[in-house]
């Protein structure tokens, strides 16, 4: 685990991903169902063909973050990152992120993407409500 500074970076990184991966035909999806609720992160990843070597990312993301002169979108607080060998059929994980208490708990949300670690292509995201 590791925390992600200065990550509005990332985010509109990520957001560009969605839109490209809207717009890409991916060789073989992997559809994510998401659920967030109190620092748990619960999803379930269902390839449509076995994928090998990929990297599953859970972002948890706190909007309207207020660093003193205006309002930041979308701040990554937690990035966590699990690299899977082969993801065959259905996988159903969860992580637990412990909370910070300055972290403001009713604008937290979370994304889960999956990449294949060669070419890093985005082959399924989720994003959890939006706060």
């Amino acid at each position: 685990e590791r925390k992600v500074g200065g990550s509005a970076a990332f985010y509109m990184q990520f957001q560009k991903l969605v839109t490209d991966r809207k717009a890409a035909s991916v060789s073989n999806p992997v559809d994510i169902s998401l659920t967030y609720k109190d620092g748990l992160v619960e999803y379930t990843l269902s390839p449509e063909t076995p994928l090998e070597n990929a990297q599953i990312v859970v972002l948890l993301i706190e909007d309207q973050v207020s660093d003193g002169r205006s309002l930041l979108r979308n701040v990554v607080r937690v990035a966590q990152t699990t690299t899977v060998k082969l993801l065959e059929n259905a996988k159903k994980e969860h992580v637990q992120i412990p909370l910070n208490p300055s972290w403001r708990k009713d604008k937290l949300f979370s994304v889960v993407f999956v990449q294949k670690i060669a070419d890093r292509e985005v082959v399924g995201v989720a994003q959890s409500h939006r706060p």
